[in-house]
């Protein structure tokens, strides 16, 4: 997953953190040396254009490349800037650019999608890590459909037992599903009160949809990649054979 700081923090436009590719999942890398900057027209009316630089604002767009020679991908990232005082190694001050992205096109992944996710739940993690940048609370709503459409993966039931037409609500599926997995269901199920207040006019904050991604990211992995089985195994063969295997 994407360092929490990466993605909760502006970035200085010289130094972009290594967002990951969309394709392969190498480190993006500017492309060229340019940032297009350009000051908004509130910034404008509101500062002196011989004084001020360091208060000034507005938009940007920044070119990235992944960094793996055999993909080559382009990304764009834009969004907002605002001047920030730094300096360079021998100490000689200049002004940078402190960006705060809100969109990248193509979409970055937040966290690694396994290979075998199912595109019914691939789709909707696409569509929370898009708009985590600029909307968290439409992100976090987007990362409620994907446990449903999880949870619809799994084979959880949606018509009671008797078959009557009554659907299931995403809660009753939730707690079904964690009859035989509590671990994996009770993370889902803060996944979803998370995408609930998502919903809600006071939304979500960034931090707490990065939460739902720590969360949903975990569940993802075990149910698709089995990776806690997998290291159990890996082990049990290490301490039978008391060495490597």
């Amino acid at each position: 997953m994407i360092e929490e700081t990466h993605l909760l923090e502006p970035f200085k436009g010289y130094a972009p953190p290594p967002f990951p590719c969309p394709v392969c999942g190498a480190s993006l890398v500017r492309r060229g040396n340019e940032i297009t900057a350009d000051e908004s027209n509130a910034s404008r009316q509101e500062f002196d254009p011989n004084f001020t630089d360091e208060l000034r604002y507005g938009v940007f767009s920044l070119r990235l490349v992944c960094s793996n020679s055999l993909c080559r991908e382009s990304v764009i990232c834009t969004g907002n800037f605002n001047n920030e005082r730094d300096e360079q190694a021998d100490g000689t001050p200049f002004l940078a650019r402190l960006l705060t992205p809100l969109f990248f096109t193509p979409t970055i992944h937040i966290f690694k999608l396994p290979t075998s996710l199912p595109k019914k739940i691939k789709k909707p993690l696409l569509e929370a890590f898009s708009l985590y940048w600029s909307n968290p609370g439409a992100s976090g709503n987007s990362l409620r459909i994907a446990v449903e459409a999880l949870m619809d993966n799994q084979c959880v039931r949606k018509r009671d037992r008797d078959k009557s037409l009554r659907s299931f609500r995403l809660h009753e599926k939730i707690t079904e599903f964690a009859r035989t997995n509590q671990d994996i269901g009770d993370k889902l199920l803060a996944v979803k009160w998370l995408g609930n207040s998502g919903s809600h006019l006071t939304g979500l904050k960034p931090e707490q949809v990065v939460t739902g991604f720590n969360l949903m990211q975990y569940a993802v992995e075990e149910l698709f990649e089995k990776r806690r089985q997998r290291l159990t195994n890996v082990a049990k063969r290490i301490n039978l054979r008391k060495g490597p295997v």
